[in-house]
Parts: structure tokens; C-alpha cells; sequence
């Protein structure tokens, strides 16, 4: 069961960034959307997903080409960071 959701700094700061670029094609709302549904299977089924290093599970958005990354302990679910798949970090 799901306490409580967490965002990191670098969370808001890509979200925000992705938004503005997929706003700049008409394709915000899509994009914020397909990140809710996302962490609405987070929270829905938080262990589902594969851990992928350091205890941070990863999964995909449906649409686009981004990740979240997130751990999952004590009943909380703290995302990092939500990544393009194409970009160079």
C-alpha cells in the first residue's frame, strides 16, 4: 500500500521542462497525461517493475520516450528522476 508520493527536485525540473517542450508542440497534455497514467501504475502496483540499480525501479512512459525512476520503501514512493531516452545525461 501507497502512503505518500515524493517528487525530487530533478523530478519537477524535467517534468517541467519536458511539458514546456511537448506544449511547444501541442503535445502537452498528452505527454502530462500519459506521466499520470504512469504513476498511477506506480502507486497501483509499485514493486511490478524491475530494479535497475541502487534499489530505483524504472518504468516507461506508453507514448513518449520517457522513463521514471523511482524507489519504493516504507510505503512511500519517491521519484528521482523522469528521463528522455534519447538524450545524452
Amino acid at each position: 500500500m501507497v502512503d505518500k508520493v515524493r517528487f525530487e527536485k530533478d523530478a519537477i525540473k524535467e517534468l517541467n521542462i519536458a511539458k514546456c517542450y511537448f506544449d511547444s508542440l501541442d503535445k502537452g497534455n498528452l505527454f502530462i497525461n500519459d506521466f499520470e497514467n504512469q504513476v498511477s501504475l506506480i502507486t497501483t502496483m509499485p514493486e511490478a517493475f524491475q530494479i535497475r540499480y541502487k534499489q530505483v525501479r524504472i518504468i516507461s512512459f506508453s507514448d513518449f520516450s520517457y522513463t521514471i525512476h523511482y524507489v519504493f520503501e516504507n510505503n512511500i514512493i519517491v521519484i528521482f528522476n523522469i528521463l528522455n531516452q534519447y538524450q545524452d545525461y
